[in-house]
């Protein structure tokens, strides 16, 4: 770990510690396993040989065919046996403190070559770290559309999932002005009208972004709900007047938003 911390760690370095078995699921006191940092510090060529190495070998398949072939009986033991000396001796879903994993390192720091590799790897793709966030939501906050399609071009994403604030990964996307991201959750069944914890929907994260988008969400669900709630009784109409969007409030007034609704405090839009 001194060696990845320092940039001096090499393919040959890594392949001499190979050779001796060292324990590479060793954490240390920050509870980072060599793979979390090799993951930081963008070690694209070391993670790809390590993960070659340790987590699928060939020839536990060509030993398999072989027996088959030549039609030769093992005993579990020794089936069990070929299967420890051929998969994972790494745990490629190592988690830190925070229970993050590598591949949510790589999609918080845009490693998309990394994380492409950890995938190919069978890297847990719905795990979730304290918070409850998962790879998608790391790629959605960084708002780097690239390594979200990346993880929903798997088909494997378990999609609306909330995270400890009840946000969704639509929900997390809305904090950056980024309307491809968007589309391309909603292309994929995010629900547009799930609530968060505070009762707040995407179209109401969307009222702090810009018309277009709010346009393009209204145009293509007309079915969303305009006069929708939070916690404290603001609609989407009332938050667009309170944050001086008046382009918003009468786009929103031209798809049947109540002004007349009133709020915790007493007020309406007006």
């Amino acid at each position: 770990m001194y060696l990845v911390k320092q940039g001096a760690l090499t393919k040959y370095y890594l392949s001499r510690f190979l050779d001796y078995n060292v324990d590479l699921d060793h954490k240390d006191k920050n509870s980072n396993a060599v793979l979390m940092y090799l993951t930081k510090y963008n070690r694209e060529v070391l993670v790809d040989y390590l993960l070659t190495k340790l987590v699928f070998n060939h020839s536990l398949i060509v030993t398999l065919i072989q027996l088959g072939k030549n039609h030769i009986a093992i005993s579990t033991e020794q089936l069990l046996g070929l299967m420890n000396n051929g998969y994972s001796k790494i745990d490629i879903d190592t988690t830190d403190d925070n229970r993050n994993t590598p591949l949510m390192y790589a999609c918080q720091e845009g490693c998309y070559s990394i994380a492409n590799t950890l995938i190919n790897y069978k890297a847990d793709i719905n795990k979730d770290n304290i918070l409850n966030n998962r790879p998608l939501f790391f790629a959605c906050s960084s708002n780097d559309y690239k390594l979200a399609k990346l993880l929903l071009d798997t088909s494997r994403i378990q999609m609306n999932h909330r995270n400890k604030n009840g946000d969704t990964e639509l929900a997390v996307a809305c904090t950056n002005d980024n309307p491809q991201l968007i589309e391309l959750l909603i292309d994929h069944q995010s629900d547009v009208n799930y609530m968060n914890n505070k009762d707040r929907t995407f179209l109401q994260a969307v009222i702090f972004g810009e018309v277009e988008e709010v346009q393009e969400l209204l145009d293509r669900f007309p079915s969303i709900n305009v006069n929708v709630r939070e916690t404290n009784g603001d609609t989407p109409l009332i938050i667009a007047c309170q944050t001086g969007k008046a382009d918003i409030a009468l786009l929103l007034l031209r798809h049947h938003a109540d002004p007349n609704l009133i709020c915790e405090c007493g007020n309406t839009a007006l």
